[in-house]
Protein backbone atom coordinates (compact mmCIF):
# COMPACT_ATOMS: atom_id res chain seq x y z
CA UNK A 1 0.00 0.00 0.00
CA UNK A 2 1.50 3.60 -0.98
CA UNK A 3 2.44 5.61 2.22
CA UNK A 4 2.06 2.41 4.72
CA UNK A 5 4.70 3.14 6.87
CA UNK A 6 5.57 0.07 9.47
CA UNK A 7 5.04 0.82 13.05
CA UNK A 8 7.99 1.18 15.05
CA UNK A 9 9.79 -2.14 16.19
CA UNK A 10 10.86 -0.95 19.41
CA UNK A 11 8.74 0.35 22.62
CA UNK A 12 9.60 1.49 25.93
CA UNK A 13 7.93 -0.25 29.33
CA UNK A 14 8.46 1.98 32.56
CA UNK A 15 9.06 -0.29 34.83
CA UNK A 16 9.51 1.88 37.98
CA UNK A 17 10.27 5.59 38.49
CA UNK A 18 12.94 6.14 41.66
CA UNK A 19 11.44 9.12 43.34
CA UNK A 20 8.28 7.43 43.73
CA UNK A 21 10.23 5.29 46.87
CA UNK A 22 11.44 8.81 48.45
CA UNK A 23 14.51 8.44 46.89
CA UNK A 24 15.99 11.95 45.94
CA UNK A 25 16.62 12.78 42.05
CA UNK A 26 20.41 14.62 43.14
CA UNK A 27 20.99 11.45 44.66
CA UNK A 28 20.76 9.38 41.17
CA UNK A 29 24.11 9.82 39.94
CA UNK A 30 26.17 7.54 37.70
CA UNK A 31 28.51 6.15 40.68
CA UNK A 32 25.52 6.16 43.69
CA UNK A 33 23.80 3.80 41.54
CA UNK A 34 24.31 0.41 40.50
CA UNK A 35 22.92 -1.99 38.26
CA UNK A 36 25.01 -5.04 38.77
CA UNK A 37 22.06 -7.71 37.29
CA UNK A 38 18.79 -7.74 35.95
CA UNK A 39 17.61 -8.64 39.06
CA UNK A 40 19.69 -6.39 41.82
CA UNK A 41 20.50 -2.49 41.75
CA UNK A 42 22.24 -1.09 44.70
CA UNK A 43 21.38 2.95 45.18
CA UNK A 44 23.70 4.87 47.81
CA UNK A 45 21.51 8.18 49.78
CA UNK A 46 23.53 10.18 52.29
CA UNK A 47 21.26 11.51 54.91
CA UNK A 48 20.10 15.10 55.31
CA UNK A 49 22.56 17.25 57.08
CA UNK A 50 24.37 13.83 57.55
CA UNK A 51 26.63 14.36 60.95
CA UNK A 52 28.22 10.83 60.34
CA UNK A 53 29.56 9.44 57.72
CA UNK A 54 25.89 6.35 57.73
CA UNK A 55 24.27 6.52 54.41
CA UNK A 56 20.90 4.97 53.70
CA UNK A 57 21.87 1.90 51.12
CA UNK A 58 18.78 0.66 49.22
CA UNK A 59 18.87 -2.83 47.17
CA UNK A 60 16.25 -2.92 44.38
CA UNK A 61 14.60 -5.30 42.24
CA UNK A 62 14.10 -3.52 39.08
CA UNK A 63 12.15 -6.50 37.56
CA UNK A 64 9.78 -6.97 40.35
CA UNK A 65 6.21 -5.13 40.03
CA UNK A 66 5.28 -1.40 40.25
CA UNK A 67 2.45 -1.46 42.90
CA UNK A 68 5.14 -4.64 44.76
CA UNK A 69 8.16 -3.19 44.26
CA UNK A 70 10.67 -5.72 46.01
CA UNK A 71 13.01 -3.16 47.78
CA UNK A 72 15.06 -2.71 51.18
CA UNK A 73 16.73 -0.07 52.86
CA UNK A 74 19.91 -0.21 54.95
CA UNK A 75 21.73 2.15 56.76
CA UNK A 76 25.52 1.80 56.65
CA UNK A 77 28.77 3.23 56.99
CA UNK A 78 29.13 4.04 53.22
CA UNK A 79 29.70 7.22 50.50
CA UNK A 80 29.40 4.29 47.43
CA UNK A 81 27.68 0.90 47.87
CA UNK A 82 27.44 -2.15 45.33
CA UNK A 83 25.49 -5.63 45.69
CA UNK A 84 27.02 -8.60 43.93
CA UNK A 85 25.24 -10.28 40.70
CA UNK A 86 23.55 -12.87 43.02
CA UNK A 87 22.50 -10.58 45.48
CA UNK A 88 24.43 -12.36 47.98
CA UNK A 89 27.10 -9.18 49.66
CA UNK A 90 26.37 -5.71 49.87
CA UNK A 91 30.12 -4.33 49.35
CA UNK A 92 30.62 -0.83 50.54
CA UNK A 93 33.16 1.93 50.11
CA UNK A 94 33.71 4.73 52.54
CA UNK A 95 37.05 6.48 51.70
CA UNK A 96 39.93 4.06 51.01
CA UNK A 97 38.10 1.30 52.91
CA UNK A 98 36.18 -1.55 51.31
CA UNK A 99 33.97 -3.74 53.36
CA UNK A 100 31.61 -6.44 52.72
CA UNK A 101 28.22 -7.23 54.22
CA UNK A 102 26.27 -10.67 54.02
CA UNK A 103 22.85 -9.39 53.27
CA UNK A 104 21.15 -11.90 55.39
CA UNK A 105 23.45 -11.41 58.53
CA UNK A 106 23.17 -7.48 58.33
CA UNK A 107 20.57 -7.08 61.49
CA UNK A 108 23.18 -9.43 63.73
CA UNK A 109 26.22 -6.98 62.12
CA UNK A 110 27.63 -10.28 61.21
CA UNK A 111 30.12 -11.54 58.39
CA UNK A 112 31.65 -8.42 57.04
CA UNK A 113 35.31 -8.54 56.22
CA UNK A 114 37.31 -4.74 55.47
CA UNK A 115 40.29 -4.25 53.22
CA UNK A 116 42.05 -0.81 53.37
CA UNK A 117 43.84 0.64 50.21
CA UNK A 118 47.12 2.68 50.50
CA UNK A 119 45.94 4.47 47.57
CA UNK A 120 42.60 6.23 46.90
CA UNK A 121 40.10 3.94 44.91
CA UNK A 122 39.21 5.67 41.54
CA UNK A 123 36.91 2.83 40.32
CA UNK A 124 35.51 -0.25 41.68
CA UNK A 125 33.03 -3.35 40.81
CA UNK A 126 31.90 -6.58 41.42
CA UNK A 127 33.38 -8.78 38.67
CA UNK A 128 31.32 -12.03 39.64
CA UNK A 129 29.59 -13.02 43.15
CA UNK A 130 33.00 -13.55 44.96
CA UNK A 131 35.07 -10.89 43.27
CA UNK A 132 35.52 -7.31 43.76
CA UNK A 133 37.76 -5.49 41.64
CA UNK A 134 39.16 -1.65 42.23
CA UNK A 135 41.67 0.43 40.46
CA UNK A 136 43.68 2.71 42.06
CA UNK A 137 46.20 5.54 40.49
CA UNK A 138 48.39 2.99 38.60
CA UNK A 139 47.05 -0.47 39.20
CA UNK A 140 44.18 -2.92 38.89
CA UNK A 141 43.20 -5.53 41.72
CA UNK A 142 41.22 -8.83 42.80
CA UNK A 143 39.43 -9.55 46.06
CA UNK A 144 38.36 -12.77 46.56
CA UNK A 145 35.42 -12.26 49.22
CA UNK A 146 35.52 -15.24 50.47
CA UNK A 147 39.02 -15.88 50.88
CA UNK A 148 41.38 -14.41 54.01
CA UNK A 149 44.03 -13.74 51.29
CA UNK A 150 45.05 -10.39 50.26
CA UNK A 151 43.87 -8.33 47.09
CA UNK A 152 46.15 -9.10 44.40
CA UNK A 153 47.30 -7.14 41.57
CA UNK A 154 46.56 -8.21 38.42
CA UNK A 155 47.44 -5.25 36.04
CA UNK A 156 49.15 -1.61 35.43
CA UNK A 157 47.13 1.01 34.50
CA UNK A 158 47.90 2.22 31.22
CA UNK A 159 49.88 6.00 31.53
CA UNK A 160 47.49 6.94 28.74
CA UNK A 161 44.55 6.52 31.28
CA UNK A 162 45.86 8.21 34.40
CA UNK A 163 44.60 11.78 34.38
CA UNK A 164 40.69 10.52 32.57
CA UNK A 165 38.20 8.90 34.87
CA UNK A 166 37.65 5.49 34.30
CA UNK A 167 34.04 4.52 33.79
CA UNK A 168 34.53 0.79 33.20
CA UNK A 169 35.88 -2.47 33.70
CA UNK A 170 35.25 -5.68 31.64
CA UNK A 171 36.22 -9.13 32.37
CA UNK A 172 35.33 -11.62 29.57
CA UNK A 173 33.40 -14.66 30.37
CA UNK A 174 36.88 -16.91 30.05
CA UNK A 175 37.88 -14.19 32.59
CA UNK A 176 41.20 -14.27 29.62
CA UNK A 177 40.63 -10.32 28.63
CA UNK A 178 40.19 -7.29 30.22
CA UNK A 179 39.06 -3.92 29.52
CA UNK A 180 39.54 -0.83 31.42
CA UNK A 181 37.23 2.52 29.78
CA UNK A 182 37.96 5.79 30.79
CA UNK A 183 36.54 9.78 29.15
CA UNK A 184 38.10 12.44 29.31
CA UNK A 185 36.26 16.19 28.40
CA UNK A 186 38.13 18.05 25.66
CA UNK A 187 36.92 21.46 24.13
CA UNK A 188 35.06 19.88 22.10
CA UNK A 189 33.85 16.65 22.12
CA UNK A 190 34.42 13.69 24.58
CA UNK A 191 37.45 11.23 24.39
CA UNK A 192 37.19 7.82 24.94
CA UNK A 193 40.02 5.30 25.76
CA UNK A 194 40.22 1.58 26.52
CA UNK A 195 42.54 -0.60 27.58
CA UNK A 196 42.79 -4.09 26.68
CA UNK A 197 44.70 -6.75 27.71
CA UNK A 198 45.11 -10.63 26.83
CA UNK A 199 46.40 -12.79 29.71
CA UNK A 200 46.91 -15.83 27.24
CA UNK A 201 49.33 -13.44 25.12
CA UNK A 202 50.44 -10.99 28.12
CA UNK A 203 49.74 -8.22 26.14
CA UNK A 204 47.87 -5.15 25.73
CA UNK A 205 47.10 -2.05 23.95
CA UNK A 206 44.99 1.08 24.29
CA UNK A 207 42.53 2.38 21.74
CA UNK A 208 39.85 5.13 21.24
CA UNK A 209 36.62 3.94 22.07
CA UNK A 210 33.54 4.81 24.53
CA UNK A 211 32.09 1.62 25.51
CA UNK A 212 33.02 -2.17 24.96
CA UNK A 213 31.42 -5.64 25.70
CA UNK A 214 32.72 -8.89 25.83
CA UNK A 215 30.33 -12.09 25.37
CA UNK A 216 30.07 -15.35 24.17
CA UNK A 217 28.46 -16.29 20.70
CA UNK A 218 28.21 -18.87 18.29
CA UNK A 219 28.32 -17.74 14.88
CA UNK A 220 26.31 -19.45 11.98
CA UNK A 221 28.01 -22.87 10.65
CA UNK A 222 30.71 -22.94 14.02
CA UNK A 223 30.55 -25.66 16.46
CA UNK A 224 31.66 -23.98 19.18
CA UNK A 225 30.84 -20.58 20.75
CA UNK A 226 33.67 -17.71 20.66
CA UNK A 227 34.24 -15.33 23.41
CA UNK A 228 33.64 -11.63 21.53
CA UNK A 229 34.07 -8.11 22.28
CA UNK A 230 32.06 -5.37 20.79
CA UNK A 231 33.51 -1.81 20.62
CA UNK A 232 31.54 1.25 19.70
CA UNK A 233 32.70 4.84 19.16
CA UNK A 234 32.24 8.27 17.89
CA UNK A 235 35.23 9.49 15.97
CA UNK A 236 36.55 13.32 17.57
CA UNK A 237 34.50 16.18 16.04
CA UNK A 238 32.89 14.11 13.63
CA UNK A 239 28.54 13.51 13.09
CA UNK A 240 30.07 9.05 12.49
CA UNK A 241 30.77 6.43 14.89
CA UNK A 242 31.65 2.69 14.10
CA UNK A 243 30.54 -0.10 15.99
CA UNK A 244 32.74 -3.29 15.98
CA UNK A 245 32.78 -7.26 16.88
CA UNK A 246 35.73 -9.22 16.95
CA UNK A 247 35.80 -12.67 17.23
CA UNK A 248 38.37 -13.65 20.12
CA UNK A 249 41.17 -16.04 19.59
CA UNK A 250 42.50 -18.35 20.28
CA UNK A 251 41.15 -19.93 17.16
CA UNK A 252 39.04 -23.22 18.05
CA UNK A 253 38.70 -26.19 16.36
CA UNK A 254 35.55 -27.31 14.46
CA UNK A 255 34.84 -23.12 13.77
CA UNK A 256 35.61 -20.81 10.92
CA UNK A 257 38.46 -18.77 10.79
CA UNK A 258 38.54 -15.73 13.23
CA UNK A 259 36.35 -12.86 12.28
CA UNK A 260 35.49 -9.64 12.77
CA UNK A 261 32.70 -6.89 11.89
CA UNK A 262 32.30 -3.06 11.61
CA UNK A 263 29.59 -1.04 10.79
CA UNK A 264 29.06 3.10 10.97
CA UNK A 265 26.72 4.83 12.69
CA UNK A 266 25.59 8.33 12.14
CA UNK A 267 24.57 11.37 15.22
CA UNK A 268 23.08 14.21 14.00
CA UNK A 269 24.76 17.62 14.52
CA UNK A 270 21.90 19.70 15.55
CA UNK A 271 20.63 17.09 18.46
CA UNK A 272 23.17 14.88 19.05
CA UNK A 273 26.51 17.37 19.12
CA UNK A 274 28.17 16.18 22.39
CA UNK A 275 26.10 12.43 22.31
CA UNK A 276 28.60 9.24 22.48
CA UNK A 277 28.23 5.61 23.46
CA UNK A 278 27.97 4.74 26.89
CA UNK A 279 27.29 0.99 27.18
CA UNK A 280 26.59 -2.21 24.90
CA UNK A 281 24.75 -5.47 25.76
CA UNK A 282 23.98 -8.56 23.56
CA UNK A 283 21.78 -11.37 23.60
CA UNK A 284 23.16 -14.12 22.59
CA UNK A 285 19.39 -15.91 21.68
CA UNK A 286 18.23 -13.13 19.48
CA UNK A 287 22.01 -12.54 17.86
CA UNK A 288 21.42 -8.41 18.40
CA UNK A 289 23.77 -6.10 19.80
CA UNK A 290 22.36 -3.17 22.06
CA UNK A 291 24.52 0.23 21.68
CA UNK A 292 23.58 3.13 24.07
CA UNK A 293 24.22 6.72 24.00
CA UNK A 294 24.62 9.09 26.60
CA UNK A 295 21.31 11.16 25.50
CA UNK A 296 19.13 8.14 25.14
CA UNK A 297 19.49 6.36 21.53
CA UNK A 298 19.63 2.98 21.22
CA UNK A 299 21.15 1.33 17.94
CA UNK A 300 20.54 -2.43 17.25
CA UNK A 301 22.66 -4.27 15.05
CA UNK A 302 23.04 -7.70 14.55
CA UNK A 303 25.97 -9.82 15.57
CA UNK A 304 26.70 -11.99 12.46
CA UNK A 305 27.22 -9.43 10.29
CA UNK A 306 27.69 -5.72 12.31
CA UNK A 307 24.97 -4.60 10.12
CA UNK A 308 22.83 -1.49 11.75
CA UNK A 309 19.06 -2.67 11.86
CA UNK A 310 17.28 -0.39 13.81
CA UNK A 311 17.81 3.27 16.02
CA UNK A 312 15.10 5.11 17.96
CA UNK A 313 15.18 7.26 20.63
CA UNK A 314 14.40 5.74 24.05
CA UNK A 315 14.72 8.52 26.59
CA UNK A 316 14.78 12.08 26.98
CA UNK A 317 17.13 12.07 29.72
CA UNK A 318 20.35 10.78 30.04
CA UNK A 319 21.13 7.21 30.36
CA UNK A 320 24.37 6.28 32.58
CA UNK A 321 23.37 2.62 33.25
CA UNK A 322 22.04 -0.27 31.34
CA UNK A 323 21.81 -4.31 31.62
CA UNK A 324 20.59 -7.03 29.80
CA UNK A 325 16.72 -8.47 31.40
CA UNK A 326 17.19 -12.48 30.73
CA UNK A 327 13.54 -12.77 30.41
CA UNK A 328 12.78 -10.87 27.18
CA UNK A 329 16.70 -10.68 26.03
CA UNK A 330 16.51 -7.07 25.64
CA UNK A 331 17.97 -4.60 27.67
CA UNK A 332 16.88 -2.50 30.86
CA UNK A 333 17.84 1.28 30.88
CA UNK A 334 18.12 3.82 33.88
CA UNK A 335 17.82 7.49 33.31
CA UNK A 336 19.03 10.50 35.56
CA UNK A 337 15.30 10.97 35.84
CA UNK A 338 15.05 7.82 37.84
CA UNK A 339 12.88 6.21 35.15
CA UNK A 340 13.85 2.45 34.93
CA UNK A 341 12.84 1.93 31.36
CA UNK A 342 12.91 -1.89 29.95
CA UNK A 343 12.85 -1.64 25.72
CA UNK A 344 10.28 -4.15 24.21
CA UNK A 345 11.05 -5.15 20.78
CA UNK A 346 8.94 -6.91 18.37
CA UNK A 347 11.35 -9.14 15.71
CA UNK A 348 8.10 -9.60 13.01
CA UNK A 349 8.07 -5.51 13.23
CA UNK A 350 11.77 -4.92 12.65
CA UNK A 351 11.84 -7.74 9.68
CA UNK A 352 9.18 -5.56 8.26
CA UNK A 353 11.81 -2.36 8.56
CA UNK A 354 14.23 -3.92 7.47
CA UNK A 355 12.41 -5.22 3.71
CA UNK A 356 11.91 -1.66 2.64
CA UNK A 357 15.98 -1.53 3.43
CA UNK A 358 17.65 -1.77 -0.22
CA UNK A 359 20.55 -2.93 1.40
CA UNK A 360 19.52 -5.32 4.20
CA UNK A 361 16.50 -6.40 2.94
CA UNK A 362 18.12 -10.15 3.12
CA UNK A 363 18.11 -9.62 7.13
CA UNK A 364 14.60 -9.82 7.49
CA UNK A 365 13.91 -13.38 7.18
CA UNK A 366 16.80 -13.63 9.67
CA UNK A 367 15.64 -11.74 12.32
CA UNK A 368 12.25 -12.85 12.07
CA UNK A 369 13.51 -16.84 11.96
CA UNK A 370 15.09 -16.08 15.78
CA UNK A 371 11.17 -15.45 17.45
CA UNK A 372 8.50 -17.17 15.60
CA UNK A 373 5.97 -16.13 17.50
CA UNK A 374 5.22 -12.32 16.12
CA UNK A 375 4.74 -11.48 19.88
CA UNK A 376 6.60 -8.43 21.96
CA UNK A 377 9.46 -9.64 23.35
CA UNK A 378 8.79 -8.38 27.42
CA UNK A 379 8.55 -9.54 30.81
CA UNK A 380 6.26 -11.97 32.33
CA UNK A 381 4.13 -9.69 34.68
CA UNK A 382 4.19 -12.05 37.65
CA UNK A 383 2.24 -11.67 41.42
CA UNK A 384 4.79 -11.21 43.27
CA UNK A 385 5.10 -11.03 47.09
CA UNK A 386 5.65 -7.34 48.63
CA UNK A 387 8.71 -7.04 50.34
CA UNK A 388 8.73 -4.56 52.96
CA UNK A 389 11.06 -1.96 54.56
CA UNK A 390 13.71 -3.11 56.89
CA UNK A 391 15.42 -0.08 58.27
CA UNK A 392 19.02 -1.43 59.68
CA UNK A 393 21.68 0.22 61.55
CA UNK A 394 25.08 -1.37 60.74
CA UNK A 395 28.26 0.10 62.97
CA UNK A 396 31.69 -0.75 61.32
CA UNK A 397 34.12 -2.53 63.06
CA UNK A 398 37.82 -3.61 62.29
CA UNK A 399 36.77 -7.31 62.31
CA UNK A 400 38.16 -9.13 59.45
CA UNK A 401 40.38 -6.51 58.64
CA UNK A 402 43.26 -6.53 56.09
CA UNK A 403 45.05 -3.80 53.93
CA UNK A 404 47.10 -3.56 50.92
Amino acid sequence: MQGYEPSPPIRTFELHDLPDYKIPKDRLTWSRVRLTSDKYMCITVDKPNNTTCNSQVYSFDPTSQRNQPRIQKYTIEAELAQISPAGDFIACRYKQHIVVYHRSRIINKQSKRRIRSQSSIKFWLWINNDVLAFITGDDIWYWDVHKNDKPRKVLNVAKRLSDMQIVSFEVAPNNKWFALTALVAKEEYIEGVVQLFSQDYNLGQCISAHAVHFFRYQFEGNRKESNILAVATRHKQSRFGKVYIIELGPHQNGNYALSSHSEEITFHDTTDYYDFPISIQASQHLGLLYVFTKYGKLYIHDIESSNFLYCEQISDSIVFSTVLCSQSSTPIALCTSGKIILVELNLAKLACHLKDSVSYQYLAPIIQGRDKTGNWLTIKRLNKEEIPFVDDGVESDSENSTSI
